[in-house]
């Protein structure tokens, strides 16, 4: 070995730790950097956290502090508190004005009128890519107003009288000490017990990525629990699949409707007769006739109005395929349902009809899971709230005696009543 080649050796060796601790340093200031602004602008964000293991939610806010740490000087925010706890909303909103204050031009897209209020100095309102509102001075229009100028027409509100559950029927769920461990992510659920009776809606809530999915998943038999008891109809389901959960009656709307509901390359009409293939068969073929009369009648029962049977579904926008998912859902008989996010990318109009689907549901005897983002959704529907936090029961509180704030406080780990 000649002495230049050995010099170069032995510089690569010696420059290979100098390096290395280059490189951590870097991590090291990117983390703290990413800490300081995420204490700073209310988005909790962990920054060794893997991005693919990540529910949408917390993605969602990965993504607004990405935006902000950036340094632009226009900062376009799309549905950014869809997964925050209240108090996480004050927080954001403040950092917010902050940068407005600072010179930063901040436009925000959302579909929540008191926020909108809250943050906004002007308001404009589009529909169907027209501008129908132009700036106006949120202090001057009334929400009916807004609400009309968003979807073209009026938005009757929710019945304030509901009947009362049944008592003696058997719950349409019942959880006793479920728990979920990942091999990479730890604990998941610890502990979870709850029922949801028939005839009963049962709101879950929790800032993103506190258990939510894992509840959903284990429900609806897309992942095994490591321990406890799940029960449909007052039946227990022993090593549950979504088989056997759906033999019992339950029923699902996912929440990433197009990466766990569509299937490429197929129709709106094929992805009807998957769900039921035995019922739709004929001879060693799918009668069709009878698969096109399944969605027909459902989109007509639903009156969501999705889109055409011989579409894509793949082709359709997230707001298109979240109808067709509810209308599978919804539209089917069911003794549990299970929906998750089910008003998310949904205009003002189908969110309403979506709720008064889930409400029917309930009026019918069925027991109803709704895991929502939307607290006001959450206070609106349910007669009783779970709360998630880091995959515990924090506390299950009744709307009429509760407020925004305090289910809030739960999210983020302070005691059932804590100031």
């Amino acid at each position: 070995m000649s002495l230049n080649s050995q010099q170069t050796d032995h510089h690569i060796a010696a420059s290979a730790p100098a390096r290395i601790e280059q490189i951590i340093g870097v991590h090291d200031a990117l983390s703290a950097r990413i800490a300081e602004a995420a204490g700073r602008f209310g988005l909790a964000v962990h920054p060794d956290a893997t991005v693919r293991d990540l529910s949408i939610g917390e993605r969602q806010r990965v993504e607004i502090l990405k935006v902000l740490l950036a340094g632009a000087r226009l900062v376009i925010l799309d549905e950014p508190t869809s997964v925050l706890a209240p108090q996480e909303v004050d927080h954001l909103f403040e950092g917010l004005r902050s940068l407005r204050d600072g010179g930063l031009s901040v436009v925000v897209i959302t579909h929540k009128l008191a926020e909108s209020r809250a943050i906004a100095d002007r308001l404009t309102v589009l529909r169907g890519g027209r501008q129908v509102l132009d700036a106006v001075d949120p202090a001057g229009i009334a929400d009916d107003a807004l609400i009309e100028a968003m979807v073209g027409r009026s938005v009757s509100p929710l019945p304030a009288q509901r009947s009362a559950p049944p008592a003696a029927v058997a719950p349409a769920l019942s959880l006793r000490g479920v728990g979920v461990r990942d091999g990479r992510r730890g604990t998941l659920l610890s502990d979870v017990s709850f029922d949801v009776g028939a005839g009963e809606l049962v709101g879950v809530a929790g800032v993103a990525g506190n258990g939510q999915l894992p509840l959903y998943e284990v429900v609806l038999g897309l992942r095994h629990p490591t321990h406890g008891e799940l029960a449909i109809g007052g039946q227990a389901v022993h090593r549950p699949n979504p088989r056997r959960v759906l033999a019992r009656g339950a029923i699902g709307v996912p929440e990433d409707p197009v990466r766990d509901g569509v299937v490429p390359g197929l129709t709106v009409h094929e992805h009807v007769a998957l769900d039921d293939l035995p019922a739709v068969r004929k001879g060693l073929g799918i009668d069709w006739a009878a698969v096109r009369e399944r969605y027909l009648s459902r989109n007509e029962a639903t009156s969501l109005r999705a889109a055409a049977g011989d579409r894509l579904l793949s082709s359709l926008s997230g707001g298109n395929i979240q109808r067709v998912m509810l209308v599978r859902a919804l539209g089917a008989p069911a003794s549990l349902v299970v929906a998750a996010y089910p008003s998310r990318g949904l205009d003002v109009a189908t969110t309403r009809r979506t709720q008064e689907l889930l409400l029917e549901r309930r009026a019918g005897g069925a027991g109803v899971l709704l895991i929502s983002e939307d607290l006001d959704e959450l206070f609106e529907l349910s007669d009783r709230i779970v709360v998630l936090h880091a995959g515990l029961v924090a506390g299950i509180v009744e709307p009429a005696s509760s407020d925004r704030y305090e289910v809030g406080r739960l999210m983020l780990g302070a005691e059932d009543g804590a100031a």
